[in-house]
């Protein structure tokens, strides 16, 4: 599997462990940073805010599962659902499924 919120610290941490080349980092503006996730045998693209040079880690985005907001760094998951098959692959956006000894929980299934 992977994780969405980890795969954004990703690029921050390249770029500051010196892992992206130099000239392919902007003073200000997005840094783009190619990522292998040898989980999912997938690259992922982040676009990483840069300010002075510096990855820029405060600001206002929030998400849910984050504890306090910061700047944002947009994920690109390149090919998803592996060219095969559906997103969702029971076509529902919802679906429930029956736990033993909890009951029917509501989930969304993800290829």
């Amino acid at each position: 599997g992977n994780c969405g919120n980890l795969t954004a610290a990703v690029g921050a941490f390249a770029i500051e462990q010196g892992l992206v080349d130099k000239s392919k980092i902007p003073s200000d503006g997005l840094c783009t940073v190619k990522i292998w996730q040898k989980n999912i045998g997938k690259t992922i693209i982040a676009h990483v805010p840069m300010q002075n040079g510096a990855v820029l880690e405060t600001g206002n985005f929030e998400l849910d599962g984050v504890t306090f907001p910061a700047a944002e760094v947009q994920i690109e998951f390149l090919d998803p659902a592996d060219g095969e098959g559906s997103m969702f692959p029971t076509g529902n956006l919802v679906d429930e499924i029956d736990v033993p000894n909890i009951g029917r929980l509501k989930a969304t299934l993800i290829n």
